[in-house]
């Protein structure tokens, strides 16, 4: 049980550290009545002589001390510590678990401190990934823990849990929270957790445990207790407590009630007993900090890494009815269960087998990994394997029908991360947080900048959102919150400004439009000045213009019924915002098929009709003609619809299938809520990476023609409503209530995968997105004229159902 330890030394200036020193200078004056204003002069000089020969030894004989104690390898200078933290997991608690009578020590500490309604997970669903994910905010993608057991091939080795070799650095990325605050002068102690006994960078906590199952959870409870026991600063010669220092950061791990749901499942009263007995511990390490007086001095964090599902020997579904066994693939997951991934062996490709699988039974879906959902993150590492199934909650998959899956009664998890039983806890209570508040759930990944700030520590490069929760703090938390920021490539807005005409120009109003002067009367009015350009930015994008994200080149145009950033290097709209009043959203009309080139852009820089004639594909809209007044031929609104700098090329199948899905949803939103506020836009992520293409690499073009218009790899939709049923947690322009947002990123694929047992609102729900994720995808900012702390709370907004 090895307890390591190291010295810490401090030094003055050192900005990262922040640290302040305190020095009190005290003096007693003597008063001496009836002497003459010259003595009494004279007795004051001389007192103040002394002092100043009694400063200057002082300073002299500190920084005796102070070269000595460096010398000695102790502390130098008195810091000014933050209050110590504590994050404890309980592996596979289920929030729906409180308030049931079992855990009152933890609905105490909810009722009293802040709460979220769950905390969603990293996807897969297990322990490895998400613990690490946790303490380092990065996705499982990007810690490399992409699952318990995996395999790399470039190190030719195995990952697995117990495994010789998973203590190595090697399989470790990214920076865990003890070791940031190691870096930066602080103590950090761990009673495990996911990768502490590893030697990442070089350094292990201050205090640690090699991971044992067997070690009493009492035992744990009061090591953390006298960990805190610790004096908070060293002496200057480091010589009391043999120079230990208390931690100011601190994590503990129980493995119930995980353990036992897995063997009873989560409906059984052996787990039930378990969740008492981690509440138990709960209410063991809150007496000890009363007993210390330090209940309003430590912060606390309560979590878990998942959730947990009833599992059936009866729900299992095998491969090998489907001609795929592990005769054609290598999987980590051999032995089947709620998550598996795979590589084909040599012979087969990855798409024979998704071919195989695909769409054969409802209890299951199978992907390449570049077609995943873009919100599960699991694509960008050479760990995971080419091809992933996911099998419904509560069912199993296995490859051998005739030796079956061990265990398969009781729980499990590794499921679909948006699935309801896989949500987990999160509590907070101390100083630093809020009191008596509940809030929505969010993403594991943002827990490590937020502890980050509680301890005053400058995070490592993360996969959170600076700021994203703040609004779970005490306003007395003082921290400073960037904003993310844009891919530094602007819109330009000295171009595109002023129509052309239609003179002489065969190719501007494309075949079937028989409304010619209607559509050269609404090309004029696209003339606009200034003060009409903002008003227009103001009416359709209130909370700010989107900025960067346009590649080689693009430029802003203005219309009347909404705004477009367009790329003059790919020749499709790249965003395109408005406004979409209830009463426009439920209106029907004829469509009239009047596109045309936008004048506005030479020919260099607009998409023409030739380029869509003959080409295969549909041109899509991003803002629909339907959600504008056609029965009224003069209103260039509608007209503008059919620019075809609104336009995209989209497959047939995706064009009159899940776009148009998602644009009747748009519209019943509308009729709902009043109004709402919609961006649609294009993503081009062909290597699947999460972030966006640069232009010159990319490689679908309408005709496979360069000169033509750029293919996207998925749309987006973004729909933002002030719910004024909700009080808000910054004040913001325009909104009286809290801006909500959901956001779509919708691959662009012929068809869908799987309409035989998928429903396009289930496919739209599968296929929902955080803002931020778009962010990424695209290199734009979005809400910029919001504060930046509700721009990161809105950003990082992660849907688990659509809106009703």
């Amino acid at each position: 049980m090895g307890e390591g330890q190291r010295e810490l030394i401090a030094e003055l200036g050192d900005d990262e550290r922040k640290y302040k020193v305190k020095v009190d200078c005290g003096s007693s004056e003597k008063k001496y009545f009836g002497l003459s204003k010259r003595r009494l002069a004279l007795v004051a000089g001389a007192i103040l002589v002394i002092l100043l020969i009694i400063i200057l030894l002082v300073v002299f004989l500190v920084k005796v001390r102070s070269k000595k104690s460096k010398e000695q390898g102790g502390t130098s200078v008195v810091m000014i510590l933050p209050d110590p933290l504590i994050i404890i997991s309980m592996d596979g608690f289920r929030p729906d678990f409180l308030g049931r009578n079992l855990t009152p020590n933890i609905d105490y500490l909810a009722s009293d401190g802040v709460r979220a309604k769950f905390l969603l997970p990293q996807f897969p669903t297990k322990t490895f990934p998400n613990h690490y994910s946790m303490i380092t905010g990065l996705f499982p993608s990007h810690t490399g823990i992409v699952a318990n057991n995996f395999r790399d091939e470039k190190l030719n080795d195995n990952f697995r849990i117990g495994g010789p070799t998973t203590s190595d650095p090697k399989w470790w990325k990214g920076e865990p929270l003890w070791v940031t605050a190691i870096k930066q002068g602080l103590v950090s102690a761990c009673y495990f957790w996911v990768g502490s006994d590893v030697p990442i960078e070089g350094i292990l906590p201050n205090f640690t445990y090699a991971y044992n199952q067997t070690h009493p959870f009492e035992a744990r409870v009061d090591k953390v207790l006298s960990w805190l026991d610790l004096p908070s600063h060293c002496t200057a010669d480091n010589t009391n407590n043999e120079g230990k220092r208390r931690p100011s950061f601190i994590t503990l791990y129980f493995h119930q009630p995980d353990y036992t749901e897995h063997r009873a499942g989560p409906n059984s009263e052996k787990t039930n007993a378990q969740y008492k007995r981690v509440d138990d511990m709960i209410g063991r390490l809150w007496k000890g900090l009363k007993d210390r007086f330090m209940q309003d001095k430590v912060n606390m964090i309560l979590v878990g890494d998942h959730g947990i599902a009833p599992k059936s020997c009866q729900r299992i579904v095998y491969t090998d009815a489907y001609n795929v066994t592990l005769d054609d693939v290598y999987s980590p997951q051999w032995y089947g269960g709620a998550f598996i991934t795979m590589n084909p062996k040599p012979g087969v490709s990855a798409e024979e087998i998704v071919a195989r699988l695909q769409c054969k039974n409802p209890h299951f879906r199978v992907f390449l990994k570049e077609n995943l959902p873009k919100r599960l993150h699991y694509s960008d590492n050479r760990r995971i394997g080419r091809i992933i199934l996911i099998p419904e909650d509560g069912w199993l998959v296995g490859f051998n029908s005739t030796s079956g899956i061990w265990f398969c009664d009781g729980g499990d998890h590794g499921y679909d991360n948006i699935d309801p039983n896989m949500r987990t806890l999160f509590v907070a209570h101390g100083p630093a947080f809020k009191k008596g508040e509940v809030v929505d759930h969010f993403l594991s990944t943002e827990l490590y900048g937020m502890m980050a700030d509680i301890l005053r520590l400058k995070p490592a490069p993360n996969d959170g959102t600076p700021g994203s929760l703040r609004h779970l703090l005490d306003p007395s938390v003082d921290i400073d919150v960037l904003e993310t920021e844009s891919d530094g490539k602007l819109m330009r807005t000295d171009i595109c400004r002023k129509p052309a005409g239609f003179d002489n120009c065969s190719q501007c109003i494309c075949k079937f439009c028989d409304k010619r002067a209607e559509v050269i009367l609404s090309d004029k009015k696209l003339h606009m000045s200034d003060q009409e350009i903002s008003e227009f930015q103001a009416t359709h994008l209130p909370w700010g213009v989107p900025e960067g994200g346009a590649g080689r080149e693009g430029c802003i145009l203005a219309q009347k019924g909404f705004v477009t950033g367009y790329s003059t290097s790919l020749r499709l709209p790249l965003w395109v915002a408005y406004r979409l009043d209830g009463e426009k959203a439920s209106q029907s009309g004829t469509r009239r098929d009047c596109f045309r080139k936008d004048t506005r852009l030479t020919d260099s820089q607009a998409s023409l009709c030739k380029h869509y004639k003959y080409s295969g594909v549909d041109r899509g809209h991003m803002a629909p003609n339907g959600d504008f007044d056609s029965s009224n031929e003069n209103d260039e609104a509608w007209m503008d619809t059919y620019l075809l700098s609104n336009i995209a090329p989209q497959y047939r199948g995706f064009n009159a299938g899940i776009w148009l899905k998602a644009e009747d949803m748009v519209r019943d939103l509308a009729a709902n809520y009043s109004h709402v506020y919609v961006i649609s836009g294009s993503i081009f992520d062909e290597n699947a990476d999460g972030l966006r293409d640069e232009d010159e690499s990319i490689t679908r073009w309408l005709k496979n023609d360069t000169s033509s218009v750029a293919i996207p790899t998925h749309y987006y939709k973004i729909i933002i409503r002030c719910d004024t049923s909700k009080k808000p947690y910054y004040k913001v322009p325009g909104c009286e209530g809290r801006l909500d947002v959901i956001s779509f990123i919708l691959p662009h694929l012929p068809k869908l995968p799987c309409s035989k047992y998928e429903s396009s609102s289930k496919y739209l729900l599968e296929n929902t997105a955080r803002v931020r994720d778009i962010e990424l995808l695209t290199g734009i900012k979005f809400f910029s004229g919001l504060p930046p702390t509700e721009q990161a709370r809105l950003k990082t907004i992660s849907p688990v159902k659509l809106w009703p």
